[in-house]
């Protein structure tokens, strides 16, 4: 049985190889006639698809110059990723380094960042899938630690925390606990889902993909692993009709197989018609693309097949695959321990045997399961103790960094009331040096009001002092004429004078003496200060003519009155 699906397998390949090179060899061909330049682009990404390995990363760089000399934003991303996932799939991490340079510098926007961000942890996800011991442990440690302090991380880091921590876990065997590890793996990668779900399938597609293939095989209950497996094969089959990717035909095969091997062995579920037919597309796609392989065409269609037989409940065919499969591990070149894995084939053999009433046979494999079961359990309990020292090394990790944000916390406090002290003493002294200021101006202009006032008040002294001086002056300048008139008015009304000198002196004197005396007085003020008399007026002296007795009784009133007569000076 074993020989003739093996046969059938090499049969298939040869066909499959031979197909591929005939593509190839066309567009070989065509390459160099291609008419422009995004055609010879599109020629050679399908080159690229169709080749494997080595292969690939030859025409996935030659695909990359040419993509930067056309400025093609997708070709660039397209070859970048192949180049990538060959590198870090095979350790060659300064290779990658250099490459995920070239990534960060030529891409842009999402793309960029989601390329880089899934090809760091996909290098990160190696170490904890693949190895022990320290350097495993300080990445996981990492991981959960910035999951559990950084609060607003960015969700594209989020996502590369989920994914990696639900790998870390999803290749671990316990058969007495391995629900309780498939519903923490769950978890992890159902969160991831769930914050990937609002992006474009473009930028998401790459973290989905492994995401819903571990869902679909570790859901706790059937239909939640078939829900998972249904939405795995739909998200591919949308992303293979975007406008890009029906131009790629020749892309991997692998995870569309991986979907149609989960749903194959879903038979308690979608029922066994549908089952059934999923399980001949899957041995087709596996026939036809054997290169595609998730792990090798041959377990893969092992491992389908044995799944496929139990869930139908054709126990004696899943017994055989059951044989088939654990020689497969046991015999096949690997570079990692599969003693877990047979032990989970062993416990489906001895429950078919079970089934079939082959008590004997079922014992054997039991007694064999036992002696692998003690090395499994003992490297689970070394995984549990691990897990235990990363989460005891994490939770210390927490409380430290929370006592460090705590005295951050403190110090910043401090700060910022030493901060509030020192612009409140600033904003003081500011005001204590505009108040100064204010002061010494109000101060200067009070010292200028008190000038003025002083001025005001000796202006004020002085104009009442010649007020005073002027009210006198006036006052004997008004009396002194109004003596006059009283003088002459009593010599014009006394009894001695004739009517006949009353009249002359009315005509005479009455009227010329203010007059004359107002000229005087004009003269006197126009005389400069200080300036004397020289000699004796005019008309007085011993040349003085001698007057009448009625000029003598004149003169005699209005000296008098201070007032010489006019004429005689």
């Amino acid at each position: 049985m074993k020989y003739y699906i093996l046969l059938i397998y090499l049969l298939a390949f040869s066909l499959a190889t031979e197909g591929n090179t005939a593509v190839k060899d066309s567009l070989s061909e065509a390459l160099p006639s291609a008419s422009s330049p995004l055609q010879k682009l599109e020629i050679m990404t399908n080159l690229m698809d169709l080749s494997r390995q080595e292969e690939q990363v030859e025409y996935a760089k030659q695909l990359y110059w040419l993509a930067l000399e056309e400025d093609e934003d997708y070709y660039k991303e397209a070859a970048l990723t192949e180049i990538l996932r060959f590198y870090v799939n095979t350790d060659a991490k300064d290779s990658a380094k250099v490459y995920l340079a070239e990534a960060e510098r030529e891409l842009k926007g999402k793309a960029r960042d989601f390329l880089v961000t899934y090809m760091k942890t996909i290098m990160d996800v190696r170490v904890v899938y693949y190895t022990k011991g320290e350097d495993r442990m300080k990445l996981i440690e990492k991981y959960k630690l910035r999951l559990e302090t950084e609060k607003d991380m960015p969700v594209l880091d989020k996502i590369s925390n989920y994914y990696l921590l639900g790998m870390a876990n999803s290749n671990r065997v316990d058969p007495k606990n391995q629900d309780a590890i498939y519903k923490e793996v769950c978890y992890y990668m159902n969160n991831l889902i769930e914050l990937s779900d609002n992006i474009p399938l473009r930028y998401s597609y790459l973290f989905r993909l492994n995401t819903l293939n571990i869902l679909s095989l570790m859901e706790a209950t059937p239909e939640n692993r078939v829900k998972a497996s249904l939405r795995y094969l739909n998200m591919q089959k949308e992303y293979a009709d975007t406008k890009e990717m029906k131009k790629r035909p020749y892309t991997s095969k692998r995870h569309l197989l991986n979907a149609y091997s989960t749903l194959a062995t879903a038979a308690e579920t979608v029922g066994k018609d549908m089952a059934t037919h999923y399980f001949n597309y899957f041995i087709d796609l596996n026939r036809k693309y054997p290169e595609d392989a998730a792990f090798s065409a041959e377990y893969d269609r092992y491992f389908t097949s044995l799944n496929y037989y139990k869930s139908i409940r054709d126990f004696q065919k899943a017994a055989d695959y059951n044989d088939s499969v654990i020689y497969y591990f046991r015999h096949g070149d690997f570079q990692f321990d599969l003693t877990e894995n047979i032990v989970l084939t062993l416990k489906d053999k001895i429950d078919c045997l079970d089934s079939l009433h082959r008590y004997k046979d079922a014992y054997e494999a039991y007694k064999e399961y036992s002696v692998l079961l003690d090395s499994a359990r003992t490297r689970s309990m070394e995984k549990k103790v691990e897990d235990l020292e990363i989460k005891k090394h994490v939770d210390e990790l927490v409380v430290e960094k929370k006592a460090l944000e705590i005295d951050l916390q403190k110090s910043r406090s401090q700060l910022y009331l030493f901060l509030a002290l020192l612009i409140l003493s600033i904003c003081f002294g500011i005001f204590i040096f505009f108040r100064l200021g204010k002061i010494k101006s109000l101060y200067k202009e009070l010292q200028e009001s008190n000038r003025l006032v002083i001025i005001a008040s000796e202006k004020a002294q002085e104009s009442e002092r010649m007020k005073n001086a002027f009210i006198k002056n006036m006052c004997h300048e008004v009396r002194t004429p109004l003596n006059a008139i009283n003088g002459f008015a009593e010599l014009i009304t006394s009894d001695g004078i004739s009517p006949e000198e009353k009249k002359r002196i009315q005509q005479d004197h009455l009227y010329e003496l203010p007059q004359h005396h107002l000229h005087d007085e004009r003269c006197a003020g126009n005389r400069p200060t200080g300036q004397q008399q020289r000699g004796p007026p005019a008309g007085t002296g011993p040349h003085r003519p001698a007057l009448s007795p009625r000029d003598e009784q004149i003169e005699k009133v209005t000296a008098e009155a201070g007032y010489p007569l006019p004429g005689r000076r």
